[in-house]
């Protein structure tokens, strides 16, 4: 079992203090990470790696990686921790030689991964709620009875 973890995303309140964050999740690849941040009462910014934060990747299969903020984020600001995997097929699984059980579980757990990407915005898109309310970061909208679809 190395997705040991049903969820793909970490929700964490800013101090001013802390900079190192439990990504709560198992991942693959330091660039499947996005960090968010939104201010208190302010608009979500999505940050960039190696300028405002750095990834520490899961010391084992199965394990939790963590974020490093360079700058702790402020009190009361809303940090998203999230597993973004492409929904591709990358890995080729053609015989190649021996057979090799780690990358057929790598591509098992990028399935999931998928899978788990997949829930948590469909439920996003269920819970969306009533006419004129706003599901943060995820560029939805319900005007009247309609769902908008922006960026996010």
């Amino acid at each position: 079992m190395s997705v040991p973890t049903p969820t793909n995303q970490s929700l964490f309140t800013g101090n001013g203090v802390t900079t190192v964050f439990n990504a709560g999740f198992y991942f693959l690849d330091d660039d499947e990470v996005v960090v968010r941040i939104t201010p208190l009462g302010g608009v979500e910014v999505i940050k960039t790696k190696g300028v405002h934060y750095n990834v520490t990747m899961p010391a084992g299969v199965g394990l939790n990686g963590s974020i490093t903020m360079l700058v702790a984020p402020a009190a009361d600001d809303a940090i998203v921790i999230e597993r973004t995997v492409p929904l591709t097929q990358v890995m080729s699984l053609r015989q190649q030689g021996s057979f090799s059980p780690a990358i057929h579980e790598d591509a098992f757990d990028q399935s999931a991964f998928r899978d788990q990407q997949l829930a948590r915005r469909i439920s996003a898109l269920e819970s969306a709620g009533a006419v004129g309310s706003v599901v943060a970061g995820n560029g939805l909208a319900f005007i009247a009875t309609t769902l908008h679809v922006g960026a996010g």
